[in-house]
């Protein structure tokens, strides 16, 4: 099943977003949880992404289990904190071989223990560069973005936040078209914009 069929025909989309286990333990009851969570009938499962990719390969085999086991689609979360752009576009073409249905596409929040988010060297400083990616080298994934429903703390007035949040939605010319100047970080949070027919989703957190 693809990310346009999960919401098609007017189907409520019901996601839950998993985290990667650190031990065995944690695992095993993770996936105690997904089997149970599947009498809820979600839509799509997704996966968070460590900062620079610390969690990579565990998230790639956590959505290959949901594949394995429920044959759902899954999303994968992509930060651009601590990645180059090649490191990016690695990773992205493993998820495609993988299966992965679509990227959840995040600036990502500043790493532990600092105050301020800095662009990787050679890498991307928004999420909507990401998406820009992701569109032009990548069109058979889905791409969902991400924004704070009470404005991001960086953001200069809520205004200025929804249309940065637009921008990561609308198609790539015309958000690569936009001054680099203003553009604000999209946040990671709640799932609130998608390519194709996904705009309905709903996410929520196991």
């Amino acid at each position: 099943m693809s990310l346009t069929d999960a919401y098609s025909n007017g189907r409520f989309g019901l996601s839950f977003e998993l985290f990667p286990p650190k031990t065995p333990e944690s695992a095993a009851l993770m996936w105690r949880t997904v089997d149970d969570l599947m009498a809820f009938e979600p839509a799509m499962i997704t996966c968070t992404y460590g900062a620079g990719g610390s969690t990579r390969g565990t998230t790639l085999d956590v959505l290959r289990g949901v594949r394995d086991r429920h044959s759902l689609p899954v999303a994968s979360h992509l930060t651009c904190v601590g990645s180059s752009v090649d490191e990016l576009r690695d990773y992205l073409q493993e998820a495609v071989a993988l299966g992965v249905a679509a990227i959840v596409a995040l600036r990502g929040d500043p790493p532990k223990g600092e105050t301020e988010f800095r662009q990787a060297a050679g890498g991307l400083r928004y999420a909507s560069d990401l998406v820009a990616l992701i569109r032009s080298e990548f069109p058979a994934l889905g791409i969902l973005v991400a924004g704070y429903p009470e404005t991001h703390q960086e953001a200069v007035s809520p205004d200025a936040d929804l249309e940065n949040r637009n921008a990561s939605a609308m198609p790539a010319a015309m958000s690569s078209s936009r001054s680099s100047s203003t553009k604000m970080p999209t946040s990671s949070g709640f799932a609130t914009a998608a390519r194709r027919s996904a705009s309905g989703s709903r996410s929520c957190r196991a």
